[in-house]
C-alpha cells in the first residue's frame, strides 16, 4: 500500500486518539483499548514499509505519549469509591445479567421445592429450620406475638450480627463458585429451602400476611443481595469453565475480579438490610401502608441499581455500537459456542420480532391444537365418565375431536418446524450479506419461496437417517452429522435440495469427528435446558398424584391430563423446547461456515477483495 493511501485510510483514527490523549474528547474504554492496539500495529507497519518517514515519526510520538500516560505513577482519584458504584460496577455488571437470571431462577426453584416439601412432609420444616426455632415460634404465636424473635435482641447488636452473618453468606456463595459453580448452587439451595419452608410455616398457621408485611421489610434487600452474591459465584465458575477466546487462567482471573466486584457492591445493601432488621422490623405495630412502602421502595432500589441502571448506562456509553459477528471465519468449538450465544444475545429483539412475524401464527395453531389433543386424549382414557347405562355419550365426539386435533397438530407442527428452520437460516443470511442490517421482506419471501425445498430435503434426511438407525445406531449417527448441515448448505450455498444432500458429505469429509463433537456439545446444552423447562410440569404432576406426600391415588392419574394447570405447564415446556432448538440452528450455521472456510476460504477471499477495493478507491 502506498504511504499516502495508508495515511488517508487511518488518519481519522489517529486524530481521534490524539484528541483523547489531549483530553479534548472521551470514548468508551473498550474502544480506547482497541484504538491503542491499532496505533501500535500501525507503528509496526510503518517501521516495516515506510522507515524513517514522517508517518513513522508521528506514530512513534503518538504511541510514546500514550505509553507515558498509561504507565506513569498516578495518585488515585478521591472520587474512586463513588466512581466504582456509579459507573465502573454497573458497566461491568451489565455483562453478567445472564448469571443473575440463572441465580434468580435457581433460588426461586428451590423456594418452590421448600414450599412443596413443607406441604407434603410434616417434619420438613423442622428439619430445615430446627426444632428450637420452630418451638420458639409456636410459643410466640400462642402468646399473640408471632414476630417476637425480632424484638429479643438489642437494636444495635442485632443490626451488627445480622449484617456480618449476611456478608459471610455472600462471601461463601462467591468463594464456593470455584467448585465449578456447584458450591454456589448449594448455598442458593440451602437459603431457598429455608425461605420456602419458613414462609409456608406461617401461611399454614394463618399468619401469611403478618409474616410477609414484617419479614419482607428487611428480607426484600437481604434475599435479593444473596441472589446477587450467587450471581458472583456463577461469574467465577463461568470464567473457569467457559474461557471463550481467553486462556483459561486469564479467564479465571477475570471471573474472580468481576465476581469480587459484585460481592463488594452488595455490602452497602447488606448494611441497609441489617439496619432495617435491627431497628425497623421489630415495630410490628406500624401501619400496613408504611410496611408496604418500605418493601416496594427496597424492591425498586434493587431492580433499578442491578437491572435498569446498568442497561441505561450501557445504552448511554454504547449507543449505536452493535457488534457485527462475522460468520465467515474459522472457529474452534469454544468460539462456536460463545459466538452462538453472542449472536442470539445481540440480535435477540430484531431476530424474534422477525421470527414471530413469520412463524407466530403457525406456532399459535400448533400450541392450540396441542392443548386440544391433550384434553381430547384425556377424555378418551377417562374410564370414570360412563353414564348409568354404562355408555359415555361423548365417546364418539371425543374420538372425533381427538382425530381432528391429531391431524391439525401433525400438519401445524411440520409447518411450524420448517418455517422456524427456514426463518432462522434466512435471517442469518440477510444478516451476513448486509453487514448486520436485516431485510424482513426478503427473509419472508425466501422462507415461503423455498418452503417445499425444505420439506423435500427434510424427507430425504429423515428417510436416510431413519433407515440407517433401523440397521444400527452407528450408521444413523454417521449419517446424521453431515446431513444436519444440509439445510444450511441449501440456503448459504444456494444449492438444490438434492445437491445439498450430496455436498454435505463432501463438506464434512476429514472433519467428521470435529463436527460430531460440536453438535454433541450443543445438543447436550439444549437438552438439559429443555429438561429444565419440563421440571415444573413434572413437579406439579407428582404433587397432584400424591407422590410427594406418599399417598398415591390411582384414580387421579388420568385426571391429571385434563388439569388446565398441567396442560398450560406442558404448553410452556413445549414452547420453550421449540424455541431452544434455535440455538442448535445457529450453532450449525457457525459449523457450516467454519467448514466452508477451511475447505474453500470464501470469507477470506471476500475480505481480500474488499480490502483491494478500498485501496483502489
Amino acid at each position: 500500500m502506498r504511504e499516502a493511501a495508508f495515511v488517508k485510510q487511518n488518519k481519522d483514527k489517529w486524530t481521534t486518539f490524539e484528541n483523547v490523549l489531549a483530553k479534548k474528547t472521551e470514548i468508551n474504554p473498550d474502544e480506547l483499548s482497541d484504538l491503542y492496539i491499532e496505533i501500535t500495529d500501525h507503528l509496526s507497519y510503518a517501521k516495516t514499509f515506510y522507515p524513517q518517514s514522517n508517518t513513522e515519526f508521528f506514530l512513534n510520538a503518538l504511541a510514546g505519549q500514550a505509553h507515558r500516560q498509561i504507565y506513569k505513577t498516578k495518585r488515585e482519584s478521591k472520587n474512586r469509591i463513588v466512581r466504582f458504584w456509579k459507573t465502573e460496577f454497573p458497566t461491568m455488571f451489565y455483562h453478567h445479567q445472564r448469571e443473575l437470571l440463572i441465580a434468580f431462577l435457581v433460588f426461586g426453584f428451590f423456594v418452590a421445592v421448600g414450599v412443596f416439601s413443607s406441604a407434603s412432609q410434616g417434619d420438613f420444616v423442622r428439619s430445615i429450620l430446627g426444632d428450637g426455632y420452630v418451638n420458639m415460634t409456636l410459643d410466640n404465636i400462642e402468646n399473640n406475638d408471632p414476630m417476637k424473635v425480632y424484638k429479643e435482641q438489642g437494636e444495635f447488636n442485632m443490626f451488627l450480627g445480622i449484617t456480618i452473618n449476611n456478608i459471610r453468606v455472600a462471601l461463601m456463595a462467591f468463594v464456593y463458585g470455584i467448585l465449578l459453580g456447584v458450591g454456589t448452587i448449594y448455598v442458593l439451595l440451602r437459603n431457598g429451602l429455608m425461605l420456602g419452608s419458613f414462609q409456608y410455616f406461617f401461611f399454614e398457621k394463618g399468619l401469611g400476611w403478618e409474616s410477609v408485611r414484617t419479614i419482607w421489610i428487611h428480607g426484600t434487600i437481604e434475599i435479593s443481595v444473596i441472589i446477587i452474591a450467587g450471581c458472583a459465584g456463577l461469574v467465577l465458575a463461568n470464567g473457569l469453565l467457559f474461557p471463550g477466546t481467553y486462556p483459561r487462567m486469564e479467564s479465571f482471573k477475570m471471573g474472580v475480579v468481576n465476581g469480587l466486584k459484585i460481592v463488594v457492591s452488595t455490602i452497602p445493601f447488606f448494611v441497609i438490610a441489617g439496619f432495617l432488621e435491627g431497628f425497623i422490623t421489630r415495630h410490628t405495630e406500624m401501619p400496613d401502608w408504611l410496611a408496604i412502602f418500605i418493601i416496594l421502595a427496597s424492591l425498586s432500589l434493587i431492580i433499578f441499581y442491578y437491572i435498569i441502571y446498568p442497561i441505561q448506562l450501557h445504552k448511554k456509553t454504547n449507543h449505536m455500537n452493535n457488534q457485527f459477528i462475522d460468520f465467515k471465519q474459522k472457529r474452534e468449538l469454544g468460539d462456536i459456542l460463545s459466538d452462538t450465544f453472542a449472536f442470539l444475545r445481540t440480535q435477540f429483539k430484531p431476530f424474534f420480532t422477525t421470527f414471530f412475524k413469520i412463524v407466530g401464527p403457525y406456532l399459535a395453531v400448533f400450541l392450540v391444537s396441542y392443548g386440544f389433543y391433550f384434553s381430547s386424549f384425556s377424555s378418551i382414557i377417562d374410564f370414570n365418565a360412563s353414564t348409568e347405562y354404562g355408555v359415555n355419550p361423548f365417546d364418539v365426539f371425543s374420538s372425533v375431536a381427538f382425530v381432528i386435533a391429531a391431524i391439525v397438530l401433525l400438519f401445524s407442527g411440520i409447518a411450524t418446524y420448517v418455517l422456524s428452520q427456514a426463518t432462522t437460516l434466512y435471517y442469518i443470511q440477510s444478516y451476513t450479506e448486509n453487514n448486520g442490517a436485516i431485510n424482513d421482506s426478503e427473509i419472508r419471501k425466501n422462507v415461503y419461496k423455498n418452503f417445499w425445498s425444505f420439506i423435500g430435503l427434510g424427507i430425504l434426511v429423515i428417510l436416510s437417517v431413519g433407515v440407517a438407525f433401523l440397521f444400527c445406531c452407528i450408521p444413523g449417527i454417521f449419517l446424521y452429522v453431515p446431513l444436519s448441515l444440509s439445510f444450511a448448505i441449501m440456503v448459504y450455498s444456494k444449492r438444490s435440495a438434492t445437491d445439498s444432500f450430496g455436498y454435505s458429505f463432501d463438506l464434512v469429509k476429514d472433519y467428521w469427528w470435529m463436527t460430531f463433537a460440536t453438535i454433541f456439545v450443543v445438543g447436550l446444552i439444549v437438552t438439559f435446558a429443555s429438561y429444565a423447562f419440563s421440571i415444573p410440569a413434572i413437579i406439579y404432576q407428582y404433587f397432584k398424584m400424591g407422590i410427594f406426600s406418599g399417598e398415591l391415588d390411582s384414580e387421579t392419574m388420568d385426571v391429571n391430563f385434563i388439569d388446565p394447570i398441567y396442560i398450560v405447564l406442558n404448553l410452556v415446556s413445549t414452547l420453550a423446547q421449540f424455541l431452544l432448538n434455535i440455538i442448535s440452528l445457529v450453532a450449525i450455521t457457525f459449523i457450516y461456515f467454519n467448514l466452508n472456510e477451511i475447505k474453500n476460504n470464501e470469507g477470506t477471499m471476500e475480505r481480500i477483495q474488499k480490502l483491494g477495493g478500498d485501496l483502489d478507491s
